[in-house]
């Protein structure tokens, strides 16, 4: 299934979201001052948190059904 487009595009959405809440989260964790809206980022540092799980499981998830065998 590697070589299915479909399979790549999905793929690399997954990474993407992942990256992306991993940048995200990192630039929060190392310098909160350059965060607009203190009050809710706690939250929002979960929400991105969650986000990265959830990414990294589908992807994982992915592999083990649909990955060469």
């Amino acid at each position: 299934m590697k070589n299915n487009k479909f399979y790549n595009a999905l793929r690399s959405r997954l990474e993407a979201k992942r990256q992306a809440g991993i940048a995200t989260l990192e630039l929060y964790l190392s310098s909160p001052s350059a965060v607009a809206d203190h009050s809710a980022l706690v939250e929002e540092m979960e929400s991105l948190l969650c986000g990265i799980a959830e990414a990294e499981d589908a992807l994982e998830k992915l592999e083990k059904h649909f990955g060469d065998k």
